[in-house]
């Protein structure tokens, strides 16, 4: 199966600071990738590449097997970023149209916003926020989605809904999630990286991100 995301030889520096050295990542449809490291590692960057906010100082990014040349207007990149956009004084029905047009014919929210259509976001907790920006990102159908700290300051009751949502149709598209919180990552990715000092090493478990310096020896 061909890659969905394909990062070769990815170097990024920032003045004297260098943040990805010799990046190499696949991640090919179906795959919920964990994309866990330290603060500054360089976890945002890589979305921003992908995103087509930056451009690496060297090295290939493929989309689908297609050189990405204009990221910014691509149809194929879905992301939820760290921070909310939902705006506090719309109703998420409103939200829903702006988002996603009615002419698309992609209508296919899940149960929770359909209950809070009438609300403003500013009546909701935090936790059904997320749950609802997620909704509508992946209602979007691209074939790649980007997940920034969707688990951040998320109680455990949402945290399970926000998994179950990101593993509904997963098998149709290529996932990338970067949290803190690496018990909710690692519960719901098929597989785990980690970044470190600019390197990708693929790590499976808690004790092996203990070896790696991720966790703190107990």
């Amino acid at each position: 199966m061909k890659s969905a995301i394909e990062l070769d030889s990815i170097y990024l520096s920032f003045r004297e600071k260098k943040v990805l050295r010799g990046v190499y990542l696949k991640v090919k449809p179906g795959e919920i990738l964990g994309l866990l490291g330290l603060n500054g590692a360089g976890k945002s960057s890589i979305f921003k590449i992908l995103l087509g906010i930056i451009q690496p100082d060297s090295g290939t990014v493929r989309l689908h097997d297609e050189l990405l040349k204009n990221p910014i207007g691509s149809r194929k990149v879905a992301y939820l970023s760290q921070f909310s956009f939902l705006p506090n004084r719309r109703s998420i029905g409103w939200c829903t149209r702006m988002l996603i047009p009615a002419e698309s014919g992609r209508r296919d929210f899940s149960p929770f916003v359909e209950q809070n259509r009438a609300k403003k976001a500013v009546e909701l907790s935090r936790g059904s926020c997320r749950l609802i920006e997620l909704n509508l990102i992946a209602a979007m159908e691209r074939p790649i989605l980007l997940l920034d700290e969707p688990f951040a300051q998320i109680d455990p009751i949402h945290s399970t809904e926000i998994k179950a949502e990101i593993k509904k149709g997963a098998e149709h598209r290529a996932t990338i999630i970067s949290d803190h919180d690496y018990r909710n990552v690692i519960d719901v990715s098929t597989r785990i990286a980690l970044l470190k000092d600019g390197e990708i090493q693929e790590v499976g478990t808690a004790q092996e991100l203990i070896q790696a310096g991720y966790l703190p020896k107990t």
